[in-house]
């Protein structure tokens, strides 16, 4: 065959034993001849270049070797069919009983890059369509595929490295995928898996992995996958971060999205295992569906949750029929039996509110001996009232028409009630237990007077209820409780009048206690009233007066001598502090005080109602009249009138070289801002053996609220 050696354009060179020196070759070459070098140029007694006429390849024999398997020799040549497409081929001639079995890869004339493996048995290849890095064109997408209908597919990758303790590394990956993605328009995915089934029942799956050991090994660990979300420090997530997402495309009702089983035999001890979900956050979210399950769903740990929250609660409970609700193993149960609930376990069910009885209610237990029941209904029908006992049954009808005046119910001994006409006196006992109420329209007398009480020391009614007007009789008139409106009104026999005896009070109630209330617009004779104020009392209608309640203190013994000094100190040590606390109003004081051991030289005395109290006071008028002089001794009185709460400047009374100071004081002040007063004296002169003498006294008295300027019938 005639053909020119040209096929890569340019002149190449070839350099050898046998070759030449260069330059374009051409003319004729025989099939199976040699071109370059002589027969000892030959690898494994092949030639190292020929043409070979019968597929109209060139081929050129790279190298040669021993196999792994039965040390077959391995071909490895390049062929070259023409000037567009080539081949790399490495032959096994002695694998097989075809000598064209091995690995063949190449490129054809639209760009498709293949690789496959070729036996006897068919060619099992994988095709790389497109690029894998897309320019917007081309499908970026990988497919594996089987080159003959029938043919298995396996697209694997197997590392050979065992890990061992102490080893440098200590992980082993078969599969690296790593992609950076920089672009919001796009998606990077490091593997991806495409399988494609093209037959009626042809499986197919997109990913399978296989973790297993070695028989006999002891504690291994084996993971299938596992899937980590690794966020880094100060980034922030998408809410559709997940850790696997598993999407159904096209149709409808596919059948499973997640199974969880094991095969030859085996078992797991735990389906879904959750943890570390956030506060807050569901371990299972469903939002449509619903979780279906052919065996009991359990909490971790006896009571260790509860079904619901309360503010997560189910809205129904549906039970199939003989369902139980179980309290504490079994401590208190319900069952539910062909429309009955049975409670268990317990000896009392307690309700807050009626119990409405559609139909029939059974209340009590065979053995049951007391208890009562009311039954509201219609107001027509029957009621059946059914007791269990060792006799049997007891059942009483009711009449289903009203009774009328002169009838009573009676029963004809077999539960069946009528009403009968009970004129000439026969019907009720006298015990009146034959009857559900009583109406009486005339008196209801005793057979002898002070025969029976209305009630018991253990069985008291209720409450009584009484007429306009009624009067309650003590003794035949003796004393009487009349009613009038608004008024209840204590009278007796003229003869004897009326005594109202109260019961002695105690430490926590007083024998009588009046409420502050509203006064009348014109009291009456004898009133006696109280508001936020003041007692008040009538004598002459229309004209009432206050009546004072005065607080009072008194110096029983000796005071303990002031102080050296000239400041305000309290009047009074008979109690601890010589305090007073007022409430807001108008107050009245009048008191007598002396004071000895003081000055010889100029002993006297400046009077404070306040002293160092906390009150605030308003308008304040008092007087005073004093001596400066022995006891027993007469001499000229003389005083002092103020409108201050201290007094700073003026004596109480005129100085003299005596020891001994008395006066008397009153008048009135108002307590705008409640808190305490504290009566208080200054020594003009002062001595350390100055002292308030006893019997010393100071009253006040409220008179009204703060600003009153009248009590009676003033114009």
């Amino acid at each position: 065959m005639g053909v020119t050696l040209n096929p890569l354009g340019p002149p190449f060179d070839f350099t050898g034993a046998g070759g030449g020196g260069g330059g374009t070759i051409t003319g004729t070459i025989a099939d199976q001849q040699v071109a370059f070098g002589s027969a000892a140029n030959t690898i494994d007694g092949d030639p190292a270049f020929l043409f070979d006429d019968t597929s109209a390849e060139w081929r050129l024999k790279i190298g040669g070797g021993t196999s792994v398997e039965a040390d077959a020799p391995i071909d490895v040549l390049l062929a070259m069919p023409d000037q567009t497409n080539w081949q790399l081929v490495l032959m096994n001639s002695t694998f097989s009983t075809n000598p064209n079995d091995g690995l063949f890869g190449g490129v054809d004339d639209v760009g498709e890059i293949s690789f496959w493996w070729r036996n006897y048995a068919g060619r099992i290849g994988f095709n790389l369509d497109g690029m894998l890095v897309s320019d917007g064109t081309a499908d970026p997408y990988t497919h594996i595929r089987g080159a003959y209908p029938g043919d298995d597919v396996f697209f694997k990758f197997v590392s050979a490295a065992d890990i061992d303790s102490g080893s440098t590394y200590e992980q082993a990956f078969p599969f690296i995928g790593f992609v950076t993605n920089a672009d919001d328009g796009c998606n990077a995915v490091a593997v991806y898996g495409y399988a494609h089934s093209n037959n009626t029942t042809a499986p197919v799956w997109g990913a399978n992995f296989v973790a297993v050991n070695h028989a006999g090994a002891v504690g291994s660990k084996l993971v299938g996958m596992e899937i980590d979300v690794v966020p880094l420090a100060g980034t922030t997530l998408s809410s559709q971060t997940g850790g696997l997402f598993i999407n159904g495309f096209n149709l409808t009702n596919i059948p499973v999205a997640l199974q969880i089983g094991c095969i030859s035999g085996g078992t797991w001890t735990n389906g879904i295992v959750i943890n570390d979900i956030a506060a807050g956050g569901a371990g299972i979210l469903v939002h449509s569906g619903t979780i279906v399950s052919a065996n009991a769903i359990l909490p971790e740990n006896s009571d260790g949750a509860a079904l619901g929250s309360t503010s997560k609660q189910w809205s129904d409970l549906f039970l199939a029929e003989g369902g139980v609700i179980n309290w504490d193993n079994g401590d208190v149960t319900i069952t539910q039996t062909n429309n009955v609930l049975a409670v268990v376990g317990t000896t009392s069910v307690t309700f807050d509110a009626a119990i409405a009885a559609a139909s029939t209610a059974t209340v009590g237990t065979a053995t049951g001996t007391t208890g009562a029941v009311l039954f509201k209904g219609t107001t027509s029908g029957t009621v059946t009232l059914s007791v269990a006992d060792a006799a049997g049954t007891w059942t009483m009808k009711l009449p289903t028409t009203a009774g009328t005046s002169g009838y009573s119910l009676t029963t004809d001994g077999s539960g069946n009630t009528t009403w009968t006409n009970v004129s000439g006196g026969s019907g009720a006992t006298t015990a009146l237990d034959n009857l559900a109420s009583v109406a009486i329209n005339a008196a209801l007398l005793l057979g002898t007077s002070d025969a029976a009480a209305l009630g018991s020391a253990t069985k008291m009614w209720s409450d009584l209820f009484l007429a306009p007007g009624a009067v309650v009789n003590f003794n035949n008139g003796d004393v009487t409780a009349t009613h009038g409106s608004g008024t209840l009104t204590i009278g007796g026999s003229a003869a004897n009048g009326v005594n109202l005896t109260l019961a002695a009070g105690g430490t926590s109630r007083a024998s009588l206690s009046f409420p502050a209330s509203t006064l009348t617009t014109t009291p009456a004779d004898g009133d006696v009233e109280m508001d936020a104020n003041c007692f008040y009392h009538c004598t002459d209608a229309g004209n009432r007066g206050y009546v004072p309640v005065v607080y009072m203190i008194r110096q029983a013994a000796d005071r303990a001598a002031f102080a050296n000094d000239t400041n305000q100190q309290a009047i009074f040590d008979s109690v601890t502090n010589g305090t007073l606390t007022l409430e807001t109003g108008t107050y009245e004081f009048e008191g007598v005080i002396q004071c000895k051991g003081m000055s010889a030289t100029s002993g006297n005395l400046k009077f404070s109602v306040i002293g160092a109290g906390t009150a605030t006071l308003g308008t304040i008028l008092r007087t005073s009249s004093g001596f400066d002089a022995a006891n027993e001794g007469v001499t000229t009185a003389s005083g002092v009138s103020s409108i201050q709460a201290t007094q700073t400047a003026a004596n109480i009374a005129t100085a003299a070289i005596a020891t001994v100071v008395t006066f008397t004081v009153n008048g009135s002040f108002e307590v705008t801002v409640a808190g305490t007063i504290i009566p208080s004296v200054a020594q003009t002169t002062a001595t350390t053996t100055a002292v308030i003498t006893a019997g010393s006294y100071l009253r006040f008295n409220r008179i009204g609220a703060a600003g009153v300027v009248s009590v009676g019938q003033w114009t």
